[in-house]
């Protein structure tokens, strides 16, 4: 199910990836109504109940366009940031006005910190978020050749790092923000970003000389959208919010520069910086319709 393409990650993480394409093979889901307090005729809400290969419990938000002709639905798969929790069932909506089954995991508990244990935390959401590409394209009626990613922040930095796992499999990606980019250089420049707080912290508390500051970098490679930007072969469209975000801009546009996309686009926004940008979700809704006029 994970292409067979060479995505730079240690071999340790190439196994992880082939263990986990076994275990999704076999995963079972459960759907199950979701109360969200209010009638909808056009969406069903229900929670998908699964277990990571870790074991952990995970639950993922479902909307579905109901009383339509349509067999099978393009399907946006939505990560959202470490500092805000899954977007509300009325704001996934839009996208089933749309004509689109929408999946939206809710991400599991976490430091924050991309440096505990040297990034395996971090690579943990990865893991979570191919187990959910490979369940929402096991979903009834599901069209797998119009699977669209969505994300900001960490979420983006998510949804950025599939994209490149996945390779062909992703029609579109829409990214706000992405992070972890360009880990090294974050540190250097003493980025605020909150994602990079747990960096400062580890050359702080940890390791104050910075004696092993070459061989942390490399290790955390492997959650670096760097490594994953070459890989990606989906429609971008990638926003960067500037404001306060100085340290970073050179790595996002180096960041964009590096996807592999033949057709993707940039949008930059001096007057907003890390945070939700209206703007950004009226450029998505056009961007992702764009596609479903050719299904």
């Amino acid at each position: 199910m994970i292409p067979a393409n060479e995505k730079g990650l240690f071999p340790l993480q190439e196994l992880r990836l082939k263990i986990i394409d076994e275990y999704v093979s076999s995963c079972e889901y459960t759907l199950r109504a979701a109360e969200v307090g209010a009638y909808s005729s056009v969406a069903c809400y229900e929670h998908m109940e699964f277990l990571a290969p870790d074991m952990v419990t995970l639950f993922a938000r479902v909307l579905t366009p109901k009383g339509t002709t349509q067999t099978n639905y393009p399907t946006i798969i939505y990560f959202h940031d470490m500092n805000q929790g899954p977007r509300s069932w009325a704001h996934l909506t839009r996208w089933v006005a749309l004509g689109y089954r929408v999946v939206m995991l809710e991400q599991r508990f976490w430091s924050h910190d991309i440096a505990y244990c040297e990034g395996t935390e971090f690579w943990t959401l990865i893991e979570d978020a191919v187990v959910t590409f490979e369940l929402a394209c096991r979903l009834p009626q599901t069209n797998t050749a119009h699977i669209a990613l969505v994300g900001e922040g960490t979420g983006a930095g998510l949804a950025l790092d599939l994209a490149g796992i996945m390779g062909q499999r992703v029609a579109k990606l829409a990214v706000l923000n992405p992070c972890p980019t360009n880990i090294s250089q974050a540190w250097y420049s003493n980025a605020t970003t909150p994602v990079y707080a747990g960096i400062h912290r580890h050359f702080k508390y940890v390791d104050p000389q910075a004696t092993h500051v070459n061989k942390l970098f490399e290790l955390l490679t492997q959650i670096d959208c760097m490594t994953y930007a070459p890989q990606v072969t989906a429609a971008t469209l990638f926003g960067v919010g500037q404001l306060g975000q100085e340290a970073q801009i050179s790595s996002l546009e180096a960041l964009y520069n590096l996807l592999g996309s033949s057709s993707k686009k940039l949008v930059s926004y001096p007057k907003w910086g890390y945070e939700r940008i209206n703007d950004f979700e009226d450029e998505i809704l056009q961007f992702i319709h764009f596609e479903r006029n050719n299904v």
